[in-house]
């Protein structure tokens, strides 16, 4: 019976953590006004909410019967309140991403340090490097980051190689460009346009 509470208390804990990371999905979806892929992550975050809130009416039905029947033998142990699970979809929140005026801020997590780190782009550098990936890559074509770095400012001069792979991040956030395995990466179909990187940056939480 007790492997029966464990085991439910466990499924409690996935189906929680899968219902925080739609939740955050919703988030940057609102955030980034692409209303139609709310709509249709919400269902399945309020079919995962119930789905909590089921499993946890199970769980605590199993830990009365276990009680019952083990009463007559032993006093019943009191009971003991699972231990709040802190940031439980720390790996899901993350990298976010946020517009301080000029600047492309992406927020990470350090597994090392337990803490958030920045990076910081300016916008100038950013649309630098969507307009030579996409002037340069056929959408859908595999590329390598090591074929582009370092990539060169109006001017001319190297932009530093960690605020080309911060784009590259905000980019992939915003599915205008895909993870193709060992092969590298590849363009979505006209997602990586000028337009397009104007609409995300003006749409960007700006820092107050």
């Amino acid at each position: 019976m007790l492997s029966a509470v464990s085991d439910l208390t466990h499924a409690v804990d996935l189906v929680r953590k899968t219902e925080y990371g739609l939740r955050d999905l919703m988030r940057q979806a609102l955030e980034q006004h692409r209303y139609r892929d709310l709509g249709e992550l919400a269902p399945l975050a309020d079919t995962l909410a119930d789905l909590v809130r089921r499993a946890e009416s199970d769980a605590e039905l199993v830990v009365v019967a276990s009680t019952r029947s083990t009463s007559s033998l032993t006093p019943a142990p009191r009971a003991i309140p699972p231990k709040p699970t802190s940031r439980p979809n720390m790996a899901d929140e993350y990298p976010r991403f946020e517009r301080d005026r000029d600047k492309l801020v992406k927020i990470a997590w350090s597994k090392k340090d337990k803490r958030e780190y920045e990076h910081r782009a300016p916008r100038d550098a950013v649309l630098r490097i969507a307009e030579r990936l996409s002037s340069e890559v056929r959408p859908g074509t595999a590329f390598s980051m090591d074929q582009f770095v370092p990539f060169k400012d109006d001017v001319g001069n190297d932009i530093p190689s960690y605020q080309a792979y911060l784009a590259l991040a905000w980019f992939r956030s915003l599915g205008s460009v895909e993870q193709r395995g060992k092969e590298g990466y590849a363009i979505s179909d006209g997602e990586l346009s000028a337009k397009r990187v104007e609409q995300a940056w003006n749409v960007l939480q700006s820092r107050k």
